[in-house]
């Protein structure tokens, strides 16, 4: 029998990431975290919690980057602003796409990860003398949605 489009697992080396609809080649892995925390509701003369109430969704990630000869870092990609212009920094969009799968988003595969709004909280380089230029970048995000069928 075989696996229908939804019984295939997801691969790696398949994701491609774009930021702000541009790819970006560059990446090495990413890593999401969304945060949806409930709040338990209690009344009088009860023990146990009632309800599980929605909180604010909190959705973080990072991403290990190749560092390229004369490619500004992330500031050149629209990630982050250059220093002098800090104060005017725009957000940037995240997309993650399986170019395995046929789609017509920016034909290139279907929408494993999009997330909007981000902004850049930090990153890291790491320089060894016989080894690359990696960093790592962490970022926020406003809104995310994991699939569009």
């Amino acid at each position: 029998m075989a696996d229908s489009p939804q019984n295939i697992m997801l691969v790696g080396a398949q994701i491609v990431c774009y930021v702000n609809a541009c790819m970006f080649g560059r990446v090495s892995s990413v890593n999401l975290s969304i945060d949806s925390p409930r709040r338990k509701i209690h009344v009088i003369d009860t023990l146990q919690p009632v309800e599980l109430a929605p909180m604010s969704v909190d959705v973080s990630g990072s991403m290990t980057i190749f560092r390229l000869k004369k490619d500004n870092g992330i500031e050149g990609v629209g990630m982050m602003a250059q220093w002098a212009n800090l104060t005017y920094e725009k957000y940037f969009d995240l997309a993650l796409l399986d170019r395995a799968t046929d789609s017509r988003l920016l034909n290139s595969g279907a929408l494993i990860f999009h997330l909007e709004g981000c902004s850049v909280e930090s990153q890291r380089w790491s320089i060894t003398p016989k080894g690359y230029v990696i960093g790592t970048v962490a970022f926020s995000g406003l809104l995310y949605n994991n699939h569009i069928s």
